[in-house]
């Protein structure tokens, strides 16, 4: 898994370089992003604190220090009531933030 990451990484550069002003690296950049946003957003049980993210989102515990998560949370919990649904959300709002650095 880590040497496709890599792989992929290394042709976005070598476009990258080889098609400076062309849609071509756009377009192929642009469906990257959207790989890594699903695959980071389909994720189960990654990370020390996935589990109480899942608790508070189904157990409604209204008490968080992260204001923004917690607006998040409450609009994706009204919306769909699914927790895939919110790491997805949050994988997108993630990795556009990088994409646009």
């Amino acid at each position: 898994m880590y040497l496709l990451l890599l792989a992929l990484i290394a042709f976005t550069f070598l476009l990258e370089i080889k098609y400076k002003n062309e849609k071509i690296t756009t377009n192929f950049s642009n469906y990257l992003l959207v790989f890594f946003a699903v695959l980071s957003g389909i994720r189960y049980d990654v990370g020390i604190d996935y589990l109480n993210y899942q608790d508070s989102f189904y157990y409604s515990s209204n008490y968080s220090i992260e204001i923004v998560y917690l607006i998040l949370e409450q609009s994706v919990k009204f919306l769909f009531n699914d927790f895939v649904v919110l790491t997805m959300v949050m994988s997108i709002l993630t990795s556009l933030f990088i994409y646009l650095a």
